[in-house]
């Protein structure tokens, strides 16, 4: 469990580094873009045989310097489903869909910022492709009462 804490705080803080040189060079919707190419090139890094990460911690770090409130939402968004869920990836999946809510919002109708954050949302829940099936496969279809 520490190694995981550390790989989780590391991913942010580097996602924030890029984050504030990203601000300082870009701006509107190419801002989100830049969080987009980092959370795919988590997921494909190169010198791992373009075999990384799902991008959910890089995102977080991203939106806690672009938009602050969207990641504090966000991150108890994340803690409240998974209380009541119990399953990791659904929680990320609703923390996921807040940061970029929060990204669409903040970007008071920049298209480009708009489909910046739905591609950012796009690409993290394709790399979770792995987890709906087994999820799916051992969830058995609640039916109605």
């Amino acid at each position: 469990m520490p190694w995981a804490v550390l790989v989780f705080a590391l991913d942010i803080g580097r996602a924030m580094a890029v984050a504030a040189l990203a601000g300082y060079f870009l701006d509107g919707g190419w801002l989100i873009w830049a969080g987009f190419f980092l959370v795919l090139g988590n997921s494909f890094p190169c010198f791992h045989g373009f075999r990384g990460g799902k991008g959910v911690a890089n995102y977080l770090g991203f939106t806690v310097l672009t938009v602050p409130v969207a990641a504090l939402s966000a991150a108890w968004l994340w803690v409240l489903v998974y209380w009541i869920k119990r399953v990791p990836f659904i929680a990320s999946f609703f923390m996921v869909a807040a940061l970029s809510a929060g990204h669409v919002v903040s970007s008071s109708g920049d298209r480009l910022a708009a489909a910046g954050a739905v591609a950012t949302f796009a690409l993290i829940l394709f790399n979770h492709r792995k987890n709906i099936r087994e999820y799916r496969r051992e969830t058995p279809p609640s039916l109605p009462e």
